[in-house]
C-alpha cells in the first residue's frame, strides 16, 4: 500500500471505527505484499520455518494469508 484515500462517508464512522478500518486495510495490504514476496522468492525461502519468515517480516495470520492468496496472480503461484 502506497497511499490511502478516505471517502466522505468514512469520516462518519467515528474515530474508533475509522482507526479500526484503517488498521484492517493496512494489515490486508501487508499480507498481500508478504504473500507476493514469498511467492516471488519461493525458491530462496525454501526450508525456512515460520520463525525465520517472521524474522524477515514475512509472517501474518493464516486468515490474512488465505485472503492474500486470492489476490496473487496465478502466474506467480507454484504447486508445492
Amino acid at each position: 500500500m502506497s497511499s490511502l484515500s478516505l471517502e466522505a462517508r468514512a469520516l462518519t464512522l467515528g474515530p474508533d471505527r475509522l482507526a479500526a478500518a484503517i488498521v484492517t486495510a493496512v494489515a490486508e495490504a501487508t499480507a498481500v505484499a508478504n504473500q507476493r514476496t514469498k511467492n516471488a522468492l519461493r525458491e530462496a525461502l525454501t526450508g525456512l520455518g515460520e520463525a525465520e519468515l517472521a524474522a524477515l517480516g514475512l509472517h501474518q495470520a493464516a486468515d490474512l494469508t488465505e485472503r492474500a492468496e486470492t489476490t496473487t496472480p496465478p502466474t506467480w503461484r507454484t504447486d508445492p
